[in-house]
């Protein structure tokens, strides 16, 4: 088998392959490194009518550099200071900005998770991108998702409780239903009249109380 491999502006390679041979070039091939440009167009337009917010950030620190542009849904997701010359530093929780720097330095690009300052606070989710010479950054809201995530977590929880309750009760009635068969054999043997008997009688009525709890634990 022969195959031919071309790329626009690049060498032709000619690889031949013999049955049940393993994949060689026949021609070396030089490693070519491909750098696709950045779409810095595309991206203002994107960003300029999306419902997240975006903004291109210059500096060498992205959240003590300076906002150059900002597209409308900022303001709206991180207050009215959220324009050119502000800083994200500013308009962002400074609780999470370590940990956000030190994943940028590993080399993460998102997501970064942060809040807005304040008392409702939002919960976002930072992506960064290269635009020319600078960064530009897409911020989702992600509270509602964030809220979901803690209901459902909340839920697990509880559904977690209530198994161990089920547990705890259904053992606890065992041990009930052994008291019982007890103090039954014990009445029998300590009638009416007994100096016992009306200790049995109570014992009885407490157990029956207590069946009567572990059936509300189990409902």
């Amino acid at each position: 088998w022969e195959l031919l491999i071309s790329w626009a502006g690049a060498e032709r390679y000619l690889i031949r392959v013999a049955p049940g041979a393993v994949l060689a070039p026949a021609v070396p091939v030089q490693a070519v490194e491909l750098v696709l440009p950045v779409d810095t167009a595309g991206q203002r337009a994107a960003a300029a009518g999306a419902p997240f917010g975006s903004a291109v950030v210059r500096g060498s620190d992205l959240f003590e550099g300076e906002i150059v542009e900002c597209n409308a849904a900022l303001p709206v997701l991180l207050g009215g200071r959220a324009r050119p010359s502000a800083r994200l530093a500013d308009l962002l929780d400074p609780a999470g900005l370590t940990e956000a720097r030190d994943k940028i330095v590993a080399g993460s690009v998102g997501p970064l998770e942060l809040m807005t300052p304040g008392p409702e606070a939002r919960s976002l989710h930072l992506y960064i991108a290269p635009e020319d010479d600078a960064r530009r950054v897409w911020i989702f809201d992600v509270s509602a998702q964030k809220a979901m995530e803690l209901q459902l977590n909340q839920s697990a929880k509880m559904q977690a409780i209530g198994q161990l309750a089920g547990g705890v009760a259904h053992d606890f009635n065992n041990i009930l239903m052994a008291i019982d068969n007890q103090v039954f054999d014990l009445t029998t043997r300590h009638p009416v009249g007994d100096p016992s008997y009306g200790a049995l009688v109570q014992i009885q009525q407490d157990v029956t109380r207590a069946s009567d709890l572990v059936r509300k634990l189990l409902a």
